[in-house]
This record gives C-alpha cells, sequence and structure tokens, in this order.
C-alpha cells in the first residue's frame, strides 16, 4: 500500500496524484483563495494598485545617476540600494543577486555559487 492509513505517509510524496490534505490544510487553502479573489477584483475595480512594477523600478534606477550629476537631493530612500517589486525575499535570493554589502563587495568565506 502506498499511502499508510496509520501513520498518514504517502511514499509518493508530493509527486502523488491524490491529495492528502488535512481539514486544516483546505482551510487554509480555502482561504488563500477567498484572499487572492478578493484583491483581484479590487484590482480590476481600481481601489487597489499593485505595489511596483519592474518598469516603474527601472525608471526610478535611471534617474539616480542623472541626479547625482546634476547635484539634486533625492529622497534618501531612493538612493539607496532597492530591490525590484516581486522578487523573493532576500534570504532565497542566490549570492549572485544580493546587494553587496555596505562596506564593499568582500566574498565571504566559504561561499558557494552554483
Amino acid at each position: 500500500v502506498w499511502y499508510d492509513l496509520f501513520r498518514g505517509h504517502c511514499d509518493f510524496g508530493s509527486n502523488c496524484r491524490f491529495s492528502h490534505m488535512t481539514g486544516v490544510d483546505l482551510e487554509k487553502l480555502n482561504m488563500q483563495v477567498q484572499e487572492e479573489r478578493r484583491v483581484r477584483e479590487q484590482q480590476q475595480d481600481g481601489t487597489v494598485r499593485p505595489a511596483g512594477t519592474i518598469e516603474e523600478w527601472l525608471e526610478k534606477r535611471a534617474k539616480r545617476p542623472r541626479a547625482a550629476e546634476r547635484n539634486s537631493s533625492l529622497p534618501e530612500e531612493e538612493l539607496g540600494f532597492q530591490y525590484p517589486p516581486g522578487w523573493p525575499p532576500i534570504q532565497e535570493l542566490p549570492p549572485s543577486l544580493r546587494a553587496p554589502p555596505p562596506g564593499g563587495g568582500m566574498i565571504p568565506p566559504g561561499l558557494q555559487w552554483g
């Protein structure tokens, strides 16, 4: 038997074609679907604006060097490094996509790329 009814274990794991979700898991999934529908409906109505787009981020990024040449003062938050909207959390990014440390680009010992 592939699914052990006594232990609640399936040998196929996430590759199983059947769902082995608990009632709590199903409730969480239902709440997530309802929230996504609500957000989508609000976006269609125009009541909620998305957090930002890559294009907006690129435009801000392109303006920074020009503003620095003119010695104009931008808000502090625009001068610092910012990840584009929609990116995963920093901890999940590979080292090549993380911002360099404030002191420079020292490579930590034992860092593996791949």
